[in-house]
Formats: structure tokens, sequence, C-alpha cells
């Protein structure tokens, strides 16, 4: 994979920011700054971005269970839905939800 699509996917930054950010010399692959996004990074190469180490982490999944009352359905409706779920799940929780 390409470094500034690897960065890109484990920052949630553009390609085009993964690139001001190598220009920068912010980035070290196995111990050396790298200003080009086309260097090819694999899975054991050691990634550093301001000495934190960045590694691909696979889908997040969550799972909840169904409160009674609440109707799961992809169409917009007047009934509690699958939305108001989530927003009642955000604001229970200290993390929040990406889709």
């Amino acid at each position: 994979m390409r470094l500034d699509k690897f960065l890109g996917t484990t920052l949630g930054i553009t390609r085009k920011e993964a690139g001001k950010i190598l220009k920068d010399r912010m980035v070290e692959v196995n111990g050396e700054v790298v200003r080009n996004g086309s260097v090819q990074v694999s899975d054991d190469c050691d990634v550093e971005f301001n000495g934190r180490s960045l590694s691909l982490q696979g889908p997040h999944y969550y799972v909840l269970n169904k409160p009674q009352g609440f109707v799961f359905t992809l169409m917009i409706s007047t009934s509690k839905s699958l939305c108001c779920l989530m927003k009642l799940a955000e604001n229970a929780c200290c993390w929040s939800f990406r889709w």
C-alpha cells in the first residue's frame, strides 16, 4: 500500500493532507524520515507520525439489542427508528459511532 494512502486510512485524512505531512518531515518508516507518498509500506513496516506508531485496524462492529418500542427500517417514519436509537446510544456512551 502506498504511504499516503496508509496515512489517509489510519489518520482519517485525505491523501493531499498526507502529502503535506510528508513534506513537513513528520513521518518515519522503519526509523527513516520519508517525504515521498509513493513509498510502499507493508504490514511489517514500522510507521510513526510525530513519534506515535500507526497501524491498520480492521472494521469496527457494534452490536445493539433492539429496545422494546423501536422499529428497524430504512424508510423515514414517524415511529422510533434506528436513527433515534443511534442518537440515544451516542448520548449514553463516551464514544461516538461512525457510519
